[in-house]
Parts: C-alpha cells; structure tokens; sequence
C-alpha cells in the first residue's frame, strides 16, 4: 500500500525511464535516498518541466511504495536552484563527485538527516568562486564522520600514542588513519608520509562544522594535491568503491590549478 510523502529533496541523478519518463535519484531530508518515477516528466506540457534539476533543491510530494522501491512522484516545486553551478565547471564537478559518493554509498529509504543538511550546505558553499575543492573535502570528511569512519588524526591508529605534528606519522587508509613510525615499520599495510603542513590541513578540515568556516583558510595548490590523495585511498579503503565522480573532479580541479 502506498503512502503519500512530502519532503525536501536535491536531485542527485536522473535519466530516462521511457520515451515521456524519467527516473530521479534524489537525496532528501527526511526519507534519505529514495528514487522516482516521474511519468510524462518529458512531455511539452508536463507540470514538472522547471521544478527540479540537478543539485537543486525542490519541495516533493511521492508515494511511498516501501523500502528500497522505486516510488511515484506526484508532484513537485523548485525552491533553490543554485545557479552558479551553470557557470563554475570546477563547482558542478565537485557537486557531482559528492552526489555519485553519496548515490552509490547510502542505503536506499533510510533518514540521513545530518548527510542531507552536509551535503545542501556543500552545494551553497560552491557559491563562492574558487570554492570547489575546500567545499568538497569538506564534506568528504563530514560524510565519514558522520558515517563513523573519520581517519584518527591526532593518535596512532594502532598503539594510540599521541602524535603531534612533527612525528613523522604515516597515513594508513586500512588501519584508520595515522600510525605512529614504530607501527607503521611492524606492519606490511601500505602507508604513505604526511607532511606537519598537510596534516595540520586535513585537521582544520575535519574539525569545521560547515565549509563556511574554512572561506578563509588558504592553501596551496600541493597541499590541496596531497589531501586529494590520501582522502581519496582512504575513501577507496573504506567505502570499497570505485568513485569515478571523484576522480573526474581531481582531474578538473588539477587543470584549474595548472591553468
């Protein structure tokens, strides 16, 4: 039996269904991942040609058919449409490689209140022009955190000891995060040296609550390389994805730098 929903959805996908529909993937406030029929979504005068688009957020009302369906639309309205993601490629890049994350690691019809108010405050952060790769490191962190498996920073992943900044840790994406040098030489887990600089970044990174904390902090175009990195094998570890957006977006963001 289906039941009538309404809730606040940003589009994180969608494709044809037929010739007039389509299906859309959205991430929503109350409801989490959910997917939807839209029928005649592609027909001149259908009621829902301008009320939803890619990471924007629109106001929706479906039925609910049960868990991990595909559900029907019934209705719904534009209320942000985020234009600057039209003109900023690098913003519409790192959009799309937190929505494929967030497509291919959430469950289906499960609440995720904290991930949907993460990734809106992500998408309204790229608003500021040379935002793209704060904003989305920003949340790639959030989304661990929030998921419980943000990388330990601060202590040996293994023995616990405190590590200040200046203890030649290594970082180990399958042990956790930084490992101390007498773990990191006992173990054969690939790790790779993290610069004081570096980790002193992914610190300030993971302790923001919201991106617009970080508007004003400054990095360099190697410090942004070195967090890409290890945040994407951490990511790779422990979600056990191949997270194609991402990589797209690093090779976008790169060109940026170098241009």
């Amino acid at each position: 039996m289906s039941v009538l929903l309404h809730d606040e959805a940003v589009a994180l996908r969608f494709g044809p269904y037929s010739n007039t529909s389509r299906f859309v993937v959205w991430l929503t406030a109350s409801h989490g991942r959910v997917v939807t029929l839209i029928k005649g979504a592609l027909r001149p005068k259908s009621h829902f040609l301008g009320q939803y688009d890619l990471f924007a957020t629109s106001d929706l009302v479906f039925y609910g058919h049960g868990h991990d369906r595909v559900h029907a639309a019934r209705e719904c309205a534009l209320l942000r449409p985020r234009p600057w993601l039209r003109a900023d490629w690098c913003a519409t890049a790192a959009a799309s490689a937190a929505a494929d994350m967030l497509v291919k690691a959430l469950p289906s019809d499960e609440p995720h209140p904290e991930v949907y108010a993460a990734y809106s405050a992500m998408l309204d952060a790229l608003a500021r022009p040379g935002s793209a790769a704060t904003a989305l490191h920003w949340f790639e962190l959030r989304f661990l955190d929030l998921e419980g498996l943000q990388p330990k920073l601060h202590h040996c992943a293994s023995c616990t000891t405190d590590l200040p900044p200046d203890a030649g840790a290594r970082f180990s994406p399958s042990r956790g995060g930084l490992v101390c040098p007498a773990c990191a030489g006992r173990s054969s887990a690939p790790s790779d040296p993290v610069a004081p600089d570096v980790l002193a970044m992914l610190g300030v990174w993971q302790r923001a609550k919201s991106p617009d904390e970080l508007a004003a902090v400054r990095h360099t175009p190697g410090q942004q390389r070195s967090m890409a990195r290890l945040l994407g094998a951490f990511l790779r570890f422990h979600l056990n994805l191949r997270l194609a957006g991402r990589e797209t977006a690093m090779e976008i963001l790169e060109e940026r730098m170098n241009g």
